[in-house]
């Protein structure tokens, strides 16, 4: 506890934008350094980039004078190796530039998957020894688990931060990019229905649906057009809470499917008896005036 901070903190005497800005920038500067990691992050957005840009044109052949263009970047390092005598990728290692596995038996032909790879290796080099690298291998600098995990505690918390303060703006382009990554984290973690229901959504918005529709799906969905409150949840708990010893799943459900009806009733004997529910917390001074 005998440390002291790095960088100047501004005292009172400086106006309070300013003390606010200089701490929004310092927190900016803490998640981007801390918990999204700047350098990790640009890395992956230049290879996404990289891969998007190599995948809208075909991959032509790096052999000088050679015109064969391919739609897959392992045809065409297998035209390479079969035409031109070799392998004519730069990156050397388990992978190439372009993600794609090397074949550990040493035929130089690359595969985007690892179960593909492995499929190759039984079926055309059966009997050849392979050498087995596990992750721990091909990383082998240790990892600071802790550190990990607050680390991944802190994103998932923003994130949900931000699902919150999208849906509070009624933001629906920033809430269709938050699905997306959404759609990873359900996938990743098992949660299939989910991922379904996702990914279900981002195809109306993107295919499915006529550009209209999918402009009022994805911007105007926190628009309530009929009035009154969204979620019934009170009502519904005031009505299971009169059943008593009478409550049971089939009683609740039973309930719940006959609840807006009921609120339709009482709204229509309110209005019969021109009865208006008055607004506001709190009580009234004079008590006949309810």
């Amino acid at each position: 506890m005998q440390n002291h901070p790095s960088y100047d903190i501004p005292d009172k005497s400086i106006a309070k934008t300013t003390r606010q800005k200089w701490l929004l920038e310092l927190c900016e500067q803490l998640v981007t350094t801390y918990i999204f990691g700047e350098s990790e992050v640009q890395t992956l957005v230049d290879q996404t980039q990289t891969l998007q840009d190599a995948t809208e044109q075909p991959f032509r052949c790096r052999a000088a004078d050679c015109p064969a263009t391919y739609v897959h970047h392992s045809r065409r390092v297998r035209h390479e190796i079969e035409m031109h005598g070799g392998n004519l990728n730069s990156n050397l290692g388990q992978r190439d530039e372009f993600g794609y596995y090397y074949c550990r038996a040493a035929c130089d032909n690359v595969f985007l998957t690892k179960t593909t790879r492995n499929r190759h290796e039984r079926s055309a080099h059966e009997g050849v020894a392979v050498e087995e690298i596990d992750d721990a291998q091909e990383n082998p600098t240790p990892q600071d688990f802790m550190f990990n995990y607050h680390k991944a505690k802190l994103s998932y918390g923003l994130i949900l931060f931000e699902f919150n303060d999208a849906i509070k703006e009624g933001d629906g382009e920033r809430l269709f990019n938050l699905y997306k990554l959404a759609l990873l984290l359900f996938k990743t973690n098992g949660h299939v229905k989910y991922a379904y229901i996702v990914l279900l959504y981002l195809c109306q918005v993107i295919a499915i649906l006529p550009e209209s529709e999918a402009s009022d799906l994805k911007h105007n969905r926190f628009h309530n057009k009929y009035g009154g409150k969204e979620q019934l949840n009170k009502d519904l708990k005031t009505t299971w809470k009169g059943l008593g010893a009478n409550l049971s799943e089939e009683s609740a459900s039973r309930t719940s499917n006959a609840l807006e009806m009921l609120l339709a009733i009482m709204m229509s004997i309110d209005n019969d008896c021109s009865f208006d529910k008055r607004k506001g917390y709190r009580a009234a001074k004079n008590q006949k005036r309810v």
